[in-house]
């Protein structure tokens, strides 16, 4: 810590989402690197990783499943209170679903750091790869609605049905880059607010993201962990078809604790994720519409004057790539593999699981 730090008001950063722009990753780096960022005097004060899911439930006063766990409450008045009481000059708080947070939370946090200056710092990617991820969330959650009806419904269909409506509102207090930050930042200097943009898709590795995040933070970006930290993985193409049909037929057999533990952590993010399959791509005919509402965004987040971290072009996707990108067709062949896949690595993992199921009380967040 530098006589200069010493001397400052301390800073929080308050990382708010949106999900699917690294976040998991980051919250990785930061949690295996928590001591050397204590060295650093950087407070990061979760004593669990999924304390950061946990205090934004808190502050929203949010359910999850249909389910609200009594262990969330407090959550968040614990680690302001960290920050507060380890005097550190920053300090910094993570939690995706903030993104979602109304006037009231928003207001409950800023209020929470009376003496800090408070910063918030949103990750914000392009449209076309939050639609597919945001789809594919909602399949890791029991949905089955198909990806075209999804962003059918995300992109205005006016014959989109009630489903599909509930799905697309979901998606905008999540997703809405511009509306979050309008939430979060109505209260600051704009160069409180920090955009980091995540880089297009193959033009740099996880490294970029990580670099950009500390430096708004002022971390030391070579803390470690970037290359071993847990990435939130996606599924390909046949196997979110697989899962997609299973909640189709079957999900209503299983209780929430059940299909978070089975389905989603184990079958979806363990078992079925990362394979060498094809990725999901933004189906075509949404091309131009994508396209346009990202101009939209774009333009509404540089015309607030946020502190930019990347470039903000980084979020509007090319538009000739999604008007030719390959269409998700899925082959009873790959449906094949994919369920043999699922089953095989749900009989290797069948005797841990039935230990963590008894153990399981009550509905927790479900994975880090």
């Amino acid at each position: 810590m530098t006589t200069t730090e010493a001397s400052a008001t301390p800073r929080v950063y308050l990382h708010v989402g949106v999900p699917k722009t690294g976040t998991t990753f980051v919250q990785d780096v930061l949690w295996r690197g928590r001591s050397q960022l204590s060295r650093d005097g950087v407070c990061y004060p979760l004593r669990r990783r999924t304390e950061g899911f946990a205090a934004a439930m808190d502050l929203r006063g949010a359910s999850w499943g249909g389910g609200r766990n009594p262990d969330w409450d407090g959550t968040w008045d614990r680690l302001a209170r960290t920050v507060i009481e380890s005097g550190a000059p920053r300090s910094v708080i993570s939690g995706e679903l903030l993104a979602a947070a109304d006037a009231t939370a928003v207001a409950r946090a800023m209020a929470s750091f009376p003496d800090h200056e408070v910063h918030v710092v949103l990750t914000v990617r392009d449209l076309a790869r939050q639609l597919v991820s945001g789809w594919q969330e909602h399949v890791k959650h029991r949905v089955s609605v198909s990806l075209e009806s999804f962003v059918a419904g995300c992109l205005g269909d006016g014959a989109a049905a009630e489903r599909e409506q509930r799905l697309a509102g979901s998606f905008w207090r999540l997703h809405d880059g511009a509306a979050v930050a309008t939430r979060w930042g109505g209260g600051l200097p704009p160069e409180q607010l920090h955009l980091v943009t995540v880089p297009p898709a193959g033009r740099a590795g996880r490294g970029e993201l990580w670099e950009r995040f500390a430096a708004v933070t002022g971390i030391d970006p070579v803390i470690g962990h970037v290359d071993t930290a847990r990435p939130n993985t996606s599924l390909g193409v046949a196997e979110a078809e697989l899962l997609r049909r299973y909640n189709a037929s079957r999900v209503g057999e299983l209780s929430q604790l059940h299909y978070d533990q089975v389905v989603r952590v184990l079958l979806a993010e363990k078992v079925l994720a990362g394979g060498d399959g094809p990725p999901l791509r933004l189906p075509a005919q949404f091309a131009d519409a994508v396209h346009q509402r990202s101009t939209q965004l774009t333009a509404a987040l540089a015309a607030a004057g946020y502190d930019v971290v990347g470039d903000l072009d980084d979020l509007v996707p090319d538009l000739a790539a999604l008007r030719t990108a390959p269409v998700n067709v899925v082959s009873a062949d790959q449906l094949v593999t994919a369920a043999v896949r699922a089953t095989a690595g749900l009989i290797t993992e069948l005797g841990p699981l039935q230990r963590r199921l008894r153990s399981r009380s009550r509905l927790d967040r479900p994975g880090p």
